[in-house]
C-alpha cells in the first residue's frame, strides 16, 4: 500500500503568503473546520488551484467595477461645462506681431470697401486646442473616449461608463464650440496657439471693391459673397493672410501658410 504524504497546513500556509503577499489567505481556525469536513487531501487540491489560477494571470486581484470602465472620480466629466475653460481670445493684438499687422491691415480694407467681418478666434490655449480636437474626434469619429491621452494641466475625463454617453457629452462640447460644421478636427498643434492663425467671417453685398496688398484695386463681382470666395481668397493671400487649403473643410480659417 502506497504512504500519500501531504504537505501540513503551515507549509502551505508559507508558500502561499510569498506568492499572495497582499492577500489574508484562509485564517487557521477556518482551515482546521474545512479539515475536519472534506479531509486533508481535498483542502490541498483546492488550495493548489486556487494559486495556480492566480498564478497564471500574474497573480493579480480581479480589477474592480471603477478600474474595468475608467470612471475617474477623481477628474471632472467631459460635457458643455467644459467650454468656458481655456478661453480663446477674439483680438487682433494678441496674435504674433508680423502676422496680426497683416491682418489688421486685411481688414481694414476690407471695412473700407464695405464689408462685414466678424472674428471668432485668434490665439487659442494649447489646452482648448486639446478639449476641441478630441471632442470632434469622439463625436464625429467615434473615436474610443477611454482612450483619450491625458494632457496636463486638463483634468478631464472623457469617459462616462460606455462610449453612447462619452459620445454625447463630446457632441455638447462640438456643439457649443460652434465646431460641428468643420469637416477636420481642430489641430492640437495650429497655427492659432502660436498666435498665427486667425478664423473670421466676411460676407458683403452687391460688388466688392477692395485694394490688395500694394494699392492695387480688385473689382469682385464672383460669388458667394462670403470668406470662402475664390477671388477673395487671392486678395487675402497679397496680405499675408492665406486661407486654409482646403476650404469646404474650415471655411472661416485664415493663417500664415494655409494650415
Amino acid at each position: 500500500m502506497r504512504c500519500i504524504t501531504h504537505a501540513t497546513p503551515k507549509k502551505i500556509e508559507a508558500e502561499t503568503h510569498d506568492q499572495e503577499p497582499h492577500s489574508s489567505g484562509i485564517e487557521k481556525a477556518g482551515l482546521v473546520t474545512f479539515q475536519r469536513h472534506i479531509g486533508n487531501g481535498a483542502v490541498h487540491r483546492a488550495l493548489a488551484q486556487r494559486f495556480t489560477v492566480m498564478r497564471k494571470d500574474g497573480s493579480k486581484p480581479p480589477v474592480s467595477d471603477v478600474e474595468a470602465t475608467k470612471v475617474d472620480s477623481s477628474k471632472k466629466l467631459s460635457g458643455a461645462g467644459w467650454v468656458s475653460e481655456f478661453p480663446t481670445s477674439n483680438t487682433v493684438s494678441d496674435l504674433d506681431s508680423t502676422f496680426g499687422g497683416n491682418v489688421q491691415t486685411f481688414i481694414d480694407a476690407l471695412k473700407v470697401a464695405g464689408a462685414t467681418v466678424k472674428i471668432n478666434a485668434t490665439k487659442r490655449p494649447a489646452e482648448r486646442a486639446y478639449l476641441m480636437h478630441w471632442a470632434w474626434k469622439i463625436a464625429k469619429t467615434n473615436h474610443d473616449a477611454s482612450k483619450v491621452p491625458a494632457k496636463a494641466g486638463v483634468n478631464i475625463n472623457w469617459w462616462h461608463g460606455n462610449q453612447t454617453d462619452s459620445k454625447k457629452a463630446a457632441q455638447e462640447m462640438v456643439d457649443k464650440y460652434e465646431i460641428d460644421n468643420l469637416k477636420v478636427a481642430p489641430s492640437l498643434y495650429g497655427r492659432h496657439i502660436y498666435g498665427k492663425a486667425i478664423d473670421m467671417e466676411i460676407s458683403w453685398g452687391g460688388d466688392l471693391k477692395i485694394r490688395a496688398a500694394g494699392g492695387i484695386e480688385r473689382i469682385i463681382k464672383s460669388s458667394p459673397k462670403d470668406n470662402t470666395n475664390p477671388d477673395l481668397i487671392a486678395v487675402g493671400k497679397t496680405y499675408g493672410v492665406v486661407h486654409f487649403t482646403n476650404v469646404d473643410k474650415d471655411k472661416v480659417h485664415w493663417s500664415t501658410d494655409g494650415h
